[in-house]
């Protein structure tokens, strides 16, 4: 799998293979985690498709109908005694307004639902809500009341107007182009805090594509941080992307464990909020939350977990030789063994949890691909060995495709040696990301067979302090000090 990338971020011209593990190495600020979050991105926004574009629509939907019925206080003549607890029969109008769980399976059953709705306000009458005026306890003059219902009725054409303008609209874009577009571009602004492009250089025309042999998966072109109309997904990379950038997410699990794990994606509450426009609508997860929902919420195929765990046996082993704690919920916290909050876990042993809990939860397959940003910060030189040799064993036990970035001297040559140790070197791809000419945009070379080209630059601000300390003790002894 080849990805291109054009004026993304700071990256000006680069093509990367993916497949297997793919290295990213360079200085601080040379684009390395661009290609991630661009990767990311791409199978994010695509990740469940139909289903999320049934859920955005639905909510959009109902949400719209809830408006109606706020702006003509159905409320007064609908209660909630009446239709809800009376056994009497339950109106669509009186299910918008009262209850906050309502689920579709389909589109099709979505646009049945306006449909029963439409035809609900199409039936109203004076004669309909007076019956409510002769048993309800007036808080209001009859005079009053017959005016507002006269009023309802008065505005019901343009009310079933509405309704018909909004089964267009959930009836429109069926093969979901403008919505997967749209989803890549709220992923990529999410990631690129808006700004996809190079921000020093002026109107540049910006490419994002991944291709598998002469198969395009996904030809995304941007202009003034914006997805253009053309239609860019085509075909899955991945079935999911995983994300690790910042290992203190565990601090916010802790706190927030049982929310997520009760949390039902599919289910919405619907708060009347004035929502018009489907396209604002569209909802997008940050890839911090999609990863605390994968490390709360385990998938569901027990015979995949079964396969797999036996597959994961000796990454877990190596695993355990750095965290061997057990993670369990207690007492309202996540708990690393029997007493500490997993918010008082050592940093460096955090990214072995996390690695721990998405193995456990049944995350980690061939479907997916694992993003780990500079993944040795917080690791002592000893334990990036162990880190190497598990991000190998993961990539040939498990089948997953791994991009990850470092500018660790000492890390890229535990990757390269576990590499070799394992024998998928023949599956591994290493890249320097070097500064072109205006010091500025930054190409990603190819460096797999000429990885010493990285170890030199990681290594020369080691050299450069030996060499100083050696001439300032030099310089002590000739002072005789």
């Amino acid at each position: 799998m080849e990805v291109k990338l054009r004026n993304i971020g700071i990256i000006k011209d680069s093509t990367i293979k993916l497949s297997g593990l793919t290295i990213v190495t360079g200085h601080n600020n040379s684009g390395k985690s661009t290609v991630g979050k661009a990767i990311y991105s791409l199978v994010a926004a695509v990740d469940n498709l139909q289903d999320c574009n049934l859920e955005d629509k639905s909510s959009f939907a109902l949400q719209f109908l809830r408006k109606i019925t706020n702006n003509f206080d159905f409320f007064r003549f609908y209660s909630r005694r009446q239709n809800l607890e009376q056994n009497q029969e339950k109106t669509k109008i009186s299910e918008i307004m009262y209850s906050n769980k309502i689920e579709f399976l389909s589109i099709k059953e979505l646009l049945e639902y306006v449909n029963d709705f439409s035809l609900e306000i199409q039936n109203l009458s004076e004669d309909f809500f007076m019956q409510f005026l002769d048993r309800e306890e007036k808080f209001l003059s009859s005079r009053i009341m017959k005016e507002h219902i006269s009023e309802i009725i008065t505005k019901k054409p343009d009310i079933l107007e509405s309704i018909k303008i909004l089964i267009k609209d959930l009836e429109s874009d069926q093969n979901l182009t403008k919505y997967a577009n749209a989803r890549i571009e709220r992923t990529l602004k999410r990631a690129f805090s808006g700004q996809i492009q190079p921000v020093k250089i002026s109107n540049p025309s910006s490419l994002l594509k991944v291709s598998k042999g002469k198969k395009i998966l996904y030809e995304v072109s941007i202009s003034e941080n914006k997805v253009n109309d053309k239609e860019s997904y085509f075909s899955p990379a991945f079935f999911s992307a995983i994300l690790i950038d910042d290992v203190h997410i565990l601090d916010s699990l802790s706190s927030n464990y049982e929310l997520f794990n009760r949390q039902n994606s599919r289910t919405r509450h619907f708060t009347g909020a004035r929502q018009l426009d489907f396209a604002e609508h569209i909802s997008c997860q940050s890839s911090a939350y999609c990863l605390l929902e994968k490390l709360s919420k385990p998938r569901t195929n027990i015979f995949e977990d079964i396969v797999n765990a036996e597959k994961a046996k000796q990454v877990v082993s190596l695993i355990k030789s750095s965290f061997s704690d057990e993670i369990s919920y207690k007492d309202g916290k996540l708990m690393a063994g029997e007493n500490l909050d997993l918010k008082n876990l050592a940093t460096g042993s955090k990214l072995f949890a996390i690695l721990k809990m998405l193995l456990e939860k049944g995350h980690l397959d061939s479907g997916a691909v694992l993003i780990l940003d500079e993944p040795e910060a917080h690791l002592h030189p000893e334990w990036q060995n162990t880190l190497a040799e598990i991000v190998v064993l993961l990539q040939k036990q498990l089948g997953l495709t791994i991009l990850l970035t470092t500018h660790s001297p000492n890390f890229l040559l535990a990757l390269q040696t576990m590499c070799k140790k394992h024998e998928i070197y023949h599956a591994t791809s290493v890249y320097s990301a070097e500064k072109l000419s205006d010091n500025y945009l930054v190409k990603l070379e190819d460096i797999t067979n000429n990885v010493e080209v990285a170890f030199s630059k990681l290594v020369r601000p080691y050299l450069l302090m030996e060499e100083t300390l050696y001439a300032l003790e030099e310089g002590a002894e000739d002072k005789g000090e």
